[in-house]
């Protein structure tokens, strides 16, 4: 998957039933985020290419990005990958 974010482009090989923001980590990529809870939107990445790896947006990614879900912005701490 390809992700994008603040300008920085992100490769993540998706870890199934895993968060993104995990599986990116634990590949050493430099993902910005702060509360893992999905409340401060800090980690919103773009997913660029790979949209299909992910399950749908949960209830707390809808509410958090509202529109922003339609042009592929997600959650990275909270969303799964399938």
């Amino acid at each position: 998957m390809v992700l994008s974010q603040k300008g920085n482009k992100y490769y993540v090989q998706p870890e199934k039933g895993k968060v993104l923001l995990d599986a990116a980590l634990k590949q050493s990529q430099d993902v910005d985020y702060k509360c893992r809870k999905g409340t401060c939107g800090k980690c919103a990445v773009t997913v660029e290419s790979g949209k299909d790896w992910l399950m749908p947006p949960s209830e707390r990614e809808q509410s958090r990005l509202k529109e922003q879900v339609n042009k592929g912005v997600r959650l990275a701490c909270q969303a799964v990958t399938r």
